[in-house]
């Protein structure tokens, strides 16, 4: 990208991830540079709403004529991907981190997930599940804790309608319609979002720029610096 935007301020619009409360980016916030003014979209925790619903909202949040780049995280992607296909005039870029143009859950845990979301989702998932799953075998003991509190705090009917979203979402074609750079961010150690969502994304986008990082932390921040020509 031109390295004109180092010039003035950049609005950056984050779409949060399954739990939409965009919580879950406070650590990233706390290191982005000064240059980015950043705008965290939340969805309703109680309210029950579709991919189309929520794009609608998301629109509404767009800078009516200042320069922005859309960061979308896992679930938020197909909504990310529909506001980009409208070609806003001042979207001057696409973030997906960890994220997919098809449902990454098939086959036989497909079947199995859709089956026992409904009961699973009643209950905190447990560290381990956590850790295996969302942020790391590694991760900080503060930040598992955190990651359980923000998933408990969306009504279990909210985060199936979000699964059931995500099972049947199918992306290519607007993806295909979507003309700013993309910037691709993937957690070499994603158990959830695997190779497979990165290559349909690749197939449709083969000038998709890749970031393969060990964990979203200040690396993320620099790898975005540099992509938009800081």
């Amino acid at each position: 990208m031109s390295g004109t935007l180092s010039e003035s301020k950049l609005a950056l619009i984050l779409l949060s991830g399954m739990d939409g409360t965009g919580e879950l980016f406070e650590r990233f916030l706390s290191i982005l540079p000064a240059w980015i003014q950043p705008k965290v979209v939340r969805y309703p925790p109680h309210q029950p709403l579709s991919y189309t619903d929520l794009l609608a909202s998301v629109r509404r949040t767009l800078p009516p004529s200042e320069p922005c780049v859309v960061l979308a995280e896992s679930f938020s992607t197909p909504i990310a991907i529909r506001l980009a296909a409208e070609r806003p005039p001042n979207l001057k870029a696409l973030i997906i981190c960890a994220g997919f143009i098809e449902s990454p859950i098939r086959g036989v845990v497909r079947l199995c997930v859709s089956l026992l979301a409904p009961i699973l989702f009643r209950f905190a998932p447990p560290g381990f599940v956590i850790r295996t799953l969302l942020v790391g075998r590694h991760a900080p003991v503060e930040l598992v804790r955190s990651t359980r509190m923000t998933i408990s705090s969306v009504s279990p009917g909210v985060l199936l309608r979000r699964l059931r979203e995500v099972l049947r979402c199918n992306e290519g074609e607007r993806l295909a319609n979507v003309v700013v750079p993309i910037l691709y961010i993937r957690a070499n150690q994603d158990h959830l979002v695997g190779r497979g969502s990165v290559d349909a994304l690749k197939g449709v986008k083969p000038s998709v720029t890749i970031a393969e990082l060990m964990a979203r932390t200040s690396s993320s921040s620099a790898n975005l610096k540099r992509w938009l020509g800081h």
